[in-house]
């Protein structure tokens, strides 16, 4: 008898280890998880503002954010997408890609457009293609239409053949003012030597157009062709500089600095051409430290090959 109660007193004493042992350890692990109120912005923070905040939480709320973006519910898929792309995780490609792809979502295409891009401009060199379903997913008619610029603004930052065609083919169709400088811009950032007689024309007949000073639309048009000029590459330099001298002061140094922020970018995503395009950077700094124009503005997603 005296056996049996002692059994069944080391028994209860050993439940813990059990069942109930699992469920505390799950009801302690569960109090380290993230909330959503720590997750989801209330606002809409900056993608280097996000990931301040939430780097702290380290792989925690990574795999927190990794759970909201593969969730049904379509605000917490966008809470999770938003924070692993200010993150820079490539665990958010493919269900970034699903949500370009859902027409529940369309409404916030063009958000899911902008969190791509800056995810796009990071410094890997394979990233571009690792993009290529969320290319994809973008260029769908519908999802284009929707995303509007902000799907121009994402081909400029995917460095793969397939984004840089889509741009030469938006190029050649009528387009929006607006659209038309984004598409610019987007050659500009993937340094494709294909568009450059096509820009030049469009610069050249910015500056006929221009008496006195610029309009803002002129002013905007000039910027990205200089912008285009000075970062393709040592034969379109002079050509740059020209254009640039067609400009106001305030628009010379932007223009110069998305520039110089780009071929920083580029020699870090493509190193097999580093050492050319570092030295096209040099000179280029060169030609506008001789000339008085300002370029150490912070421009693109990766304020020149950082996170």
């Amino acid at each position: 008898m005296i056996y049996l109660v002692i059994y069944l007193v080391m028994s209860l004493l050993l439940v813990p280890t059990g069942a109930v042992g699992l469920e505390l350890a799950a009801a302690t692990a569960s109090e380290h998880q993230p909330g959503r109120g720590q997750l989801c912005a209330s606002e809409d923070p900056s993608p280097t503002e996000l990931a301040r905040q939430l780097a702290p939480l380290g792989e925690t709320g990574r795999l927190a954010l990794v759970a909201l973006a593969g969730s049904s519910n379509p605000d917490e898929v966008l809470c999770g997408i938003a924070g692993l792309a200010a993150l820079g995780d490539r665990r958010v490609i493919s269900p970034l890609a699903s949500a370009l792809e859902n027409p529940t979502l369309r409404p916030a295409a063009y958000k899911l457009a902008r969190w791509a891009a800056y995810l796009a401009g990071g410094p890997e060199p394979d990233l571009g293609a690792a993009m290529l379903r969320v290319v994809e997913a973008v260029s769908d008619q519908e999802t284009w239409d929707a995303t509007g610029i902000d799907a121009i603004w994402l081909l400029g930052e995917v460095d793969h053949p397939a984004a840089r065609d889509r741009l030469l083919t938006e190029l050649r169709l009528p387009l929006s003012p607006e659209a038309l400088d984004a598409v610019v811009h987007g050659l500009a950032r993937q340094g494709d030597p294909r568009a450059r007689t096509a820009i030049a024309t469009l610069g050249v007949e910015a500056a006929r157009a221009k008496s006195g000073n610029a309009t803002p639309e002129q002013a905007r048009r000039l910027g990205e062709v200089a912008f285009y000029q000075l970062a393709l590459g040592p034969d379109a330099l002079a050509e740059g500089l020209v254009t640039l001298g067609t400009m106001a002061a305030r628009d010379q140094e932007s223009a110069a600095a998305w520039a110089v922020q780009t071929l920083c970018a580029r020699a870090v995503r493509r190193p097999a051409a580093r050492a050319p395009i570092e030295a096209h950077q040099q000179a280029l700094v060169g030609e506008l430290d001789r000339l008085g124009i300002s370029w150490q503005a912070s421009k693109g997603p990766l304020g020149c090959g950082t996170r």
